[in-house]
């Protein structure tokens, strides 16, 4: 016998062919638990044949006149990120579409009859394979084996990355009010400097002052109002989110979570931040991710979201990730939210306001392709 065809529900599971080294795959499927399962017909060891390398072919058509490819390829793309694989210059192992050279968007102008028989080539390389997933596995010296890397890769021109913290509306008034009373009383008339000299030098003792009314706060608040009206580096932000799922991941003390030792570390390659955990396990890495893929990603369905308004800007809704959602625990996320960004409004979203701030946060990430911003990877490295 040298070819099966059948259907997904009939050769998807339940018996096993080791020899079995090409798979064709024509499902639309892209749940991750079904996609694994098939691709488990392909990827069995055979004892007779240490060597064996499998070729797992996944069918899409392609819109020529759509940007985007159309759905199907979408749908394909999407699948490509719950598993790990060879990259085609062979030297790393992770998941996605970019290790096997595809893209979003830009398929108008794309070739895929080249793309194809670029694949078709690299197919017939089977020892090269073989080798290169020795290679890719094992560090430079083929001695140690690499280890799996979970990581949220994220673009600087993400929404939630205009994150700033600043004062609210009551410490900026009573500065206000400081600056006022000065220029009111004019204390710099005793000594003969008085602002009516110059409107530089009425403006300049005016902030003097009302920094001394407000005392070290107020120093605070000005670099504070300074970094709203720059640009805060995105780097920051995605690490200070990092650190506020650590935090709260820490504080709820659960004894299969080993977080002593856990350390947040960021990668810039360009426009991209990569942020992951290191000095733990696959397990707590994992849900680190996980939790900062739920905040960055698109708003789906979750217990509670955060409200947060910019300065003179746009309101920011935050999902509260899925590990707490019951009330103590998204509190516990929201106070150590509040010591990294300040201001913010926890809402649940079960009741008839939460539902209507839940509908406004989905559109919100609709009009910024939130998830166009956001990925995550799995790398050996």
């Amino acid at each position: 016998m040298r070819v099966i065809i059948g259907t997904a529900s009939l050769l998807g599971e339940g018996w096993d062919a080791p020899s079995l080294n090409t798979l064709i795959l024509a499902t639309t499927t892209t749940a991750y638990v079904q996609t694994n399962q098939l691709r488990g017909r392909a990827i069995r060891v055979l004892r007779q044949d240490p060597e064996k390398t499998a070729n797992i072919w996944h069918l899409a058509c392609v819109d020529p006149f759509a940007e985007d490819g159309g759905p199907d390829l979408q749908n394909l793309l999407l699948r490509f990120e719950a598993f790990e694989g060879l990259s085609y210059n062979g030297k790393t192992i992770e998941n996605g579409h970019k290790r096997l050279g595809l893209q979003r968007t830009g398929w108008r102008r794309y070739d895929v009859s080249q793309h194809n028989q670029q694949t078709l080539e690299l197919s017939r390389r089977r020892k090269w394979q073989h080798r290169a997933w020795h290679t890719a596995l094992h560090d430079d010296t083929g001695q140690r084996q690499r280890e799996l890397v979970e990581r949220i890769t994220t673009s600087k021109n993400h929404p939630l990355l205009m994150l700033r913290r600043g004062p609210g509306l009551g410490p900026l008034s009573l500065f206000g009010a400081g600056c006022s009373m000065v220029l009111w009383l004019d204390p710099l008339a005793a000594v003969g400097l008085s602002w009516s000299a110059g409107l530089a030098g009425m403006l300049l003792h005016a902030v003097v002052f009302g920094l001394l009314f407000l005392g070290i706060r107020g120093v605070k608040y000005v670099c504070a109002i300074y970094k709203r009206i720059t640009r805060t580096d995105h780097v920051e932000v995605v690490r200070q989110l990092g650190e506020v799922v650590l935090a709260s991941l820490r504080a709820q003390g659960k004894v299969n979570l080993q977080l002593e030792g856990a350390r947040i570390k960021t990668d810039i390659k360009g426009e991209k931040t990569h942020l992951y955990l290191i000095g733990t396990q696959t397990y707590e890495a994992t849900l680190f991710v996980t939790c900062l893929q739920e905040i960055l990603g698109s708003v789906q369905n979750p217990r509670y979201i955060i409200c947060y308004k910019r300065f003179l800007g746009q309101t920011i809704f935050l999902p509260v990730p899925s590990w707490f959602s019951r009330k103590a625990e998204a509190e516990v996320f929201f106070r150590h939210w509040r010591q990294k960004f300040g201001s913010g409004r926890l809402i649940y979203t079960r009741t008839r306001l939460g539902k209507q701030m839940l509908l406004q946060a989905r559109l919100a990430g609709l009009r910024t392709m939130t998830h166009r911003a956001t990925e995550r990877q799995s790398v050996w490295q």
